[in-house]
This record gives structure tokens, sequence and C-alpha cells, in this order.
């Protein structure tokens, strides 16, 4: 059999990868699909206010037919700034679902984006400027691997579309310097559009895409041969990247201005005080980890409510065992296997296992935060852009029979490789079918409480923590849920405090911070509740006539009939299940569930 039918009868015509990926990420889908009250974190709050900015604009979508929140309320900062490009995903999803199903169908297309971006990158990642590749199956499951990760489940979709778009960027440049004369005018157009695009949606992904492209520029001159084009014609290709990249002067001169009204930056790190402490570099590592979704010494299922075990507490060795099993520390072991098997005796792709495994060492050491205006979760979304690189620079060019596992001179390291990935996969679809469950235990009676909130209501929250094992929070924003299905006006909505994101609150309406309600939420420690309690009842106290409406989620009925005290206005209560309570001015149509209970 001739290597091309053999390469055909493996699927090496229509690469094994792609396959892989679709199937590592129906399970997702399923999830996303069957459950309706699947949430992430701060996805909801992206498409309240796309709705506030079309709204603005005059625009409506077909399927978005729930009254939006006032525009009295809100206004809109229309500046290029980062983060446009989530509000505008959350837009565009308007077009096909209701408001309460976009979050999901941007969820289950960032998924997919990611583990397409790096399949696409693979196969285009060779040093040949004219060959495309069929990814084999090991790339295409952790591609798919990499879509479910930490950011991904916190709802952080502007970031995910700038990493996307950042890793077309590098393979638009990186296909067009292996060419002869280097980048043509079509090159330098869209590397100048993918970077004005990438300003709009997040700076960090903007920032790793240029980050890497000088990165590759440096090793690939120094590694490549002498009749590579950087080496023949480096001036020329320094000076038309420049052209490509030049959309970033100008865009640094906005972006730094805005910087300036938040603050000045103040890097900090928050779990590294001391770098010379074991301990403290191991909790760095916990920290950064880009793929855990939950806490690596429990297991999905068996350890969230209302399923947890109840049974002794865990020794160090089943902690210890628990640890070695946590999906996401296999999946680095699968990422860094299949590394070593494409380094040990196939050069092919080093630039960017390279490029990676710098960008990824960075990760463990650059700060939390570049300041408390300035957002926070920066080591993530380093370290997973690094595993994305480190990915690329998988080997290929696989021979018959070996195509399934894209095994080129180390056919042991690849298949084990690629068995360590389906045991990553396996774990980490388990944590999001956990999350699912997780949503619906949790926002079931959220759901069932909706019908209860007056149109446009005015609404505040107190939401108290859930003793979850999970590492995305659904309820930290979850009366947004409410905002969405009623219109309301939601006081806790976070991105009018940052100066990158377009919508804020107008100037002089009489209203509660809504940072505080955040705040409030993040009190979750035992010791930390009468402090919380005293915030809530002053908080409540103050702004007691901007309420129309307050969201509780408290196993203390004490804690509600202290709040309804203050609130007099507020006579109207409904209880749901687990532990949720809403008071209102007056109840709209009663449906069959909840109950109007007294606290």
């Amino acid at each position: 059999m001739s290597a091309a039918r053999g390469s055909r009868a493996w699927g090496g015509g229509i690469g094994w990868g792609w396959l892989g990926a679709v199937l590592g990420l129906a399970p997702t889908w399923a999830f996303l699909a069957g459950v309706p009250e699947f949430a992430t974190q701060d996805g909801p709050t992206h498409v309240y206010n796309a709705r506030i900015a079309a709204r603005a604009l005059g625009w409506s979508a077909p399927c978005d037919a729930i009254p939006h929140p006032s525009s009295e309320m809100f206004t809109v900062s229309w500046r290029l700034m980062p983060n446009w490009g989530s509000t505008g995903l959350a837009w565009a999803a308007l077009w096909v679902v209701e408001p309460i199903q976009a979050d999901r169908l941007v969820t289950a297309m960032l998924a997919w984006g990611m583990a397409w971006a790096i399949l696409w990158t693979w196969s285009r990642g060779g040093h040949s400027s004219d060959r495309v590749e069929p990814p084999p199956l090991r790339v295409g499951l952790a591609a798919a691997l990499l879509g479910l990760n930490a950011p991904w489940l916190w709802g952080f979709s502007g970031f995910l579309v700038g990493a996307l778009l950042g890793l077309i960027g590098v393979t638009v440049w990186w296909r067009a310097v292996q060419r002869p004369r280097g980048p043509a005018a079509r090159d330098l157009i869209a590397l100048a559009g993918l970077t004005g695009l990438g300003y709009l949606c997040h700076p960090i992904g903007l920032g790793l895409m240029v980050a890497t492209i000088v990165a590759v520029a440096m090793v690939e001159a120094i590694l490549a041969g002498p009749n590579h084009p950087l080496r023949q014609h480096p001036g020329r290709i320094l000076t038309r990247t420049a052209l490509g990249l030049g959309p970033l002067v100008p865009l640094a001169l906005i972006y730094r201005a805005q910087i300036g009204e938040a603050g000045p930056l103040n890097p900090t790190w928050d779990h590294l005080a001391d770098w010379t402490s074991p301990r403290a570099w191991m909790n760095q590592f916990t920290w950064v980890d880009p793929l855990a979704l939950g806490s690596k010494t429990h297991w999905p299922w068996w350890d969230a409510p209302p399923m947890a075990h109840q049974g002794p507490a865990l020794t160090p060795l089943g902690r210890l065992i628990r640890g070695l099993s946590a999906p996401s520390l296999l999946a680095w072991a699968a990422i860094l296997l299949g590394t070593l098997a494409s380094w040990r005796r196939n050069p092919d792709r080093a630039v960017w296992r390279g490029v990676g495994l710098a960008i990824v060492a960075f990760s463990l050491v650059c700060p939390d935060t570049l300041g408390e205006s300035h957002g926070h979760y920066l080591p993530q979304r380093v370290a997973l852009w690094g595993l994305m690189l480190l990915v690329v620079g998988w080997s290929g060019d696989a021979k018959p029979p070996d195509s399934i596992t894209g095994s080129r001179g180390s056919p042991r390291l690849h298949t084990a490789t690629l068995g360590l990935t389906t045991l990553a996969w396996l774990g980490q679809t388990a944590w999001v079918a956990d999350h699912a469950r997780h949503c619906q235990y949790e926002l079931s009676g959220l759901t069932q409480l909706a019908s209860r909130i007056p149109t446009g209501a005015r609404l505040g929250a107190l939401i108290t923590a859930s003793g979850s094992v999970h590492r995305s929070n659904p309820l930290l924003h979850a009366d947004i849920l409410l905002g969405l299905r009623r219109g309301a006006v939601v006081w806790s909505n976070y991105e009018t405090n940052h100066y990158y994101f377009p919508i804020r609150f107008r100037q002089g309406i009489p209203r509660p911070p809504a940072r505080i309600f955040e705040d409030l939420a993040r009190l979750d420690a035992p010791e930390q509740s009468n402090h919380r309690r005293a915030r809530w009842l002053d908080l409540v106290e103050r702004h007691a006539d901007q309420f129309d409406a307050l969201l509780i989620r408290s196993t203390d009925p004490d804690l509600v009939q202290a709040t309804l005290k203050r609130v007099p206005h507020l006579h109207a209560v409904a209880r749901a299940s687990p532990s949720w309570w809403l008071a209102t001015r007056a109840l709209q149509t009663p449906s069959p569930t909840p109950a109007e209970t007294s606290p």
C-alpha cells in the first residue's frame, strides 16, 4: 500500500484531529443545550450590558423581545476600548436565541473557537508556507481539552476571542515569513486588521500576540538556516512586520490615556508573598493553573452538594492521590509529555515549543494584577496562551499506520500522550458536567422567582457563598439572570466599575455603589459572616428607597427578617429552594411555585 493510500486509510486525509475536537466537545455542547440553568460566572453580565448598548443605538435583535433595562439609568461610553468584543459577541448571540440563552450559546462557540484556532494554527505551523497538514487525533483531543479552561467558565469571552484572534495573527505572520520574499500586502492588511480587532477584544490577548511574534522572530532568526528569508532579508521582513502591527501605536496611546484615568500601575503578587518558600510556589502554581475547573483535592459529583460524600475526612495520602488524579494536572503532564516526545527526535516546530515553554514559565512569576483598578487573573491568561503554543508545537507528519496518534519518531511517547490526554479530557468533561449540575441545583429556584420580579424593578442582592468546590462561581452575579428575564435594573452590574467596559450608570442617579454587592458576596468565610451581615443591613438602610426588589441567598431567616425591617415597602416575600428569598413591592401574577411565604 502506498503512503498516501495508507494515510487516507488511517484518516490522514480527513484529519483525525478535527474529528477528535468535535467529539471531545460534544458532551459539553450537550450539557449547554440540555441544562437551561447552565451559566458562566461573568457571561450573563456581558449579555445584560450588550442589550443596554444595543438599545442605546436603537438596535433590536430578532430574538430579544424581553423588556430592556431603563435607558434612563445607563449610558454607554463609545470610546475605543477593550472588551467591545465580548459585548459584540453577546449581542450577535441575541440574533439567534433569547437573552437568557445567549450566554450558553456564546460559551459553546468559545469552546469550539479555541479548539478551532489551535487546530488551524497547528495545520499551518510547519516550515512550509504552502502546506496544510491534517492534525492527528492527539492534537485534536488536546485542543478540545484546552477549550474547556477556567477563563472559559469564568465567562472571560473578550479575552478568549482576543486570544484566538491573536493565534490567527501569529499564524498569518508565520506563514508569510516562510515565503522567499516575506510578507505580502495582503498579509500586512490581515495583520493590521487582527491587531485592531484584538485591541477591541482584550489588551492581554493582543499583547501576547505581539510578544509571540517578536519572540518567534528572534528565535527563528537564530535557528534558521542561511537560506531562510529572515536571514536573507531581515530588514524587509522586520519593516513589513512593523507596518502590519502599525495600529498598535495609536491604540497604545488611546489605551494609555484610559489607564491613566484609573490610577497608576501597581503590579501585585497575592499568592507569592515569599519567593523562597516551596509552599508559596505550590500555592502559586495551583492559582495560576488555567485548566483547573475545581479543587484539586476534590472529585466532581462526589464532593459537591447535594451529593456530597459524608464519609470521614481525607487522610494526607488520600488528598495526595486526589491531587495527582486532578484532570488539570493530567492535562499538564500530557502537554509536557507531548512536547518532550516531539523534541526528542523531531526538531520541526521547535520554535513554537520553545516560545511556549518560555511563556508558561513567565506565567508562574508574573503578577496577579497590574493594579486593583486594572483587572485580575493575568497569570491564568498567560499560562493558557503558553499551553496553546505548546500543543501547536507538537510534531506531526505521521506515517501509516500511526496517523491516528501522529507518531513520528517516538511512537510510544506519542501513544502515552494520547492516553494521558484522553484521561485528562474525561476528567475535565466530568467537571463541566458537575458545573452544569451545580447550576441546575442552585439556579433552578432563581428561575422560579423570576416571574415575581416587576418589570424594570431596581434590584439589589446579597448572595452568600455556596460552599462549592468549583472554581467558577455562577452565583456571584446570579441577580443579573433576573435582569435578563425581567429587564430589571441590577445595581450590582460590576462592569460599570471598570474603565475597560463601555457601560456606565448615569451621573446623578441616586443608587447604591455597584462594587459593594460583589464585595459582600466575596465575604464568604464563616468568620466574616457578622461583618457581612452588618455591612449588608447598613447598605439596605441607607439606600432603602432605591430598591424595588431585594434578592437574598441565605439559610438564615433572621437575616431576611432583619433586612425586611429596613425596607417596609417591600412587603411581599417569596422563597425558593435551596435558599433564595425575594422581597418586592407587590408580587407579580403568581406562578404555581414558589408560594408566597414569610421568613
